[in-house]
């Protein structure tokens, strides 16, 4: 879909070597939001684009661990990772899909602590 298009094309201006500072600020603005609002079969075309490296990904896994994703943004992707015809490095898949559904975990139990001490004040 669109949303997945639009998330693809941000982390390859993002993510890719050839990065362009100028679109840094903004990129990152954009990609939290196509991150907040993207589907799990956003997520599967994606990672079903050839020009979607694990470079990339790992870059991507990063900068939402430093941006605080929600936990729901790092599950989507723990989930698309394991969908069949993927062009990201098959050999790696299970480790990658392993360290979001971690990070997965790790941030809903960050938001509930939050949303439980929020409660008691």
């Amino acid at each position: 879909g669109l949303v997945g298009d639009a998330l693809a094309c941000c982390c390859l201006l993002l993510f890719t070597e050839e990065q362009n500072n100028r679109f840094a600020e903004e990129g990152s603005l954009l990609l939290s939001h196509l991150l907040s609002c993207a589907s799990i079969s956003d997520v599967t075309g994606v990672l079903k684009q050839e020009d979607f490296s694990k470079s990339i990904l790992e870059s991507l896994y990063r900068w939402m661990v430093e941006h605080e994703m929600e936990g729901r943004t790092f599950e989507i992707f723990a989930l698309g990772l394991q969908r069949p015809g993927l062009s990201v490095a098959a050999s790696d898949n299970v480790s990658l899909e392993q360290r979001f559904a971690s990070r997965a975990l790790w941030q809903y139990k960050k938001e509930q602590s939050l949303a439980l001490n929020s409660d008691d004040q």
